[in-house]
């Protein structure tokens, strides 16, 4: 087998700059600035001491950033034949995918917020919102079945992948209005789902996008009772699906 050509800066056998006890190979001195880097096997000196340091923390990082950040995968959908209305968010947040439950952070404004648009106390059990959810003919779900994603900021959201609409929306054809719970799901809608869909699906639909009912702060995010009035926009859209069904 025919031996690999030495680069001069290697630290193999035949490397001029290998440091052997102090004392020069080839003629060439040994330098004192010689030492190991993270990679274990590369004596670097000078300039390259630099570059190969840069290049070891920027693997550390790389690394490090793969195992804070987890695919994570979403919550099967609250729906029955009967829904009519589709509320979609981004993924659920990490609490929500603890304990297996839409919208589950205590400082969420979601469920405050559908109490306060249709004047109906809702509580804390889950059972019980997702039983009025039924009785409003509303169903939940989101546009990304997982994601990577460190903690549950939307901002940090990577490779994302979408649900599968077409599927959804055959299975379910009274579901002719969709409401995005924010920029972002709606956004994410429009660029992974949108041009996958049949135009006639497209076209037998409303889209509404509303504030984010989420509790992250930000100079943007409106007061609550600004948002619970947009909202009751959800309202008018169920007396319609009402009044056409009749």
């Amino acid at each position: 087998m025919r031996a690999s050509r030495c680069e001069g800066w290697c630290g193999c056998a035949q490397c001029p700059t290998r440091r052997t006890s102090g004392r020069s190979i080839g003629g060439t001195p040994a330098l004192a600035s010689g030492r190991r880097t993270t990679y274990g096997h590369l004596w670097t000196y000078g300039p390259l001491r630099a570059i190969c340091s840069n290049a070891a923390n920027r693997t550390t990082r790389r690394s490090a950033m793969s195992i804070r950040c987890p695919m994570k995968y979403g919550l099967n959908p609250v729906v029955t034949g009967a829904s009519r209305i589709l509320i979609l968010g981004t993924l659920p947040g990490d609490e929500s995918l603890r304990i297996q439950e839409y919208y589950a952070n205590p400082r969420n404004q979601f469920w405050s917020i559908l109490s306060a648009v249709f004047d109906e106390s809702i509580g804390p059990s889950y059972s019980k919102r997702v039983a009025f959810l039924r009785s409003r003919k509303l169903a939940l779900w989101d546009v990304l079945s997982g994601a990577d994603r460190n903690g549950s900021l939307d901002a940090k959201i990577k490779n994302g992948r979408a649900n599968d609409f077409s599927t959804f929306f055959s299975r379910y054809p009274n579901l002719l209005t969709v409401v995005f719970n924010g920029g972002r799901a709606e956004k994410l809608f429009r660029r992974l789902v949108r041009n996958k869909l049949a135009p006639q699906m497209l076209e037998a639909r409303q889209f509404i996008g509303l504030p984010s009912t989420s509790p992250t702060p930000g100079k943007n995010v409106l007061p609550f009772r600004v948002k619970a009035e947009r909202w009751k926009a959800i309202r008018i859209a169920e007396h319609t699906a009402q009044t056409d069904r009749t």
